[in-house]
């Protein structure tokens, strides 16, 4: 489709992407490494880095409702390159066995 390869080569234009930096990584990947492969590599990946029973975890809202912030291409390339915290709408923490805390929004906790 039209859309998607010229949301994708847009993608690539954009300063700091890491297609331009010489680094290709999909948005997916991305995501990956910043949640359970950054816990592993720390050691924590059986307390964080997933959303699963008995695991600690911060989760953000993002708002995507919007023309300029709507995913064309790949959902997970568009919350890891293309969305800022203007998009933030909650946030929201649980440690295991603990009580749920929540933000105001706007990437605040």
């Amino acid at each position: 489709d039209a859309n998607r390869g010229a949301a994708r080569q847009a993608h690539r234009q954009q300063p700091g992407s890491p297609s331009r930096a010489g680094v290709n990584r999909s948005g997916g990947q991305a995501l990956h490494m910043a949640t359970l492969a950054g816990a592993r590599a720390l050691g924590l990946g059986d307390v964080t880095g997933s959303l699963e029973p008995g695991k600690a975890a911060d989760i953000q809202a993002v708002q995507l409702g919007g023309v300029e912030s709507t995913p064309v291409y790949s959902v997970a390339s568009h919350l890891v390159y293309c969305t800022g915290r203007h998009q933030a709408r909650g946030a929201a923490g649980r440690r295991p066995g603990g009580p749920r805390e929540r933000g105001g929004g706007r990437g605040e906790r």
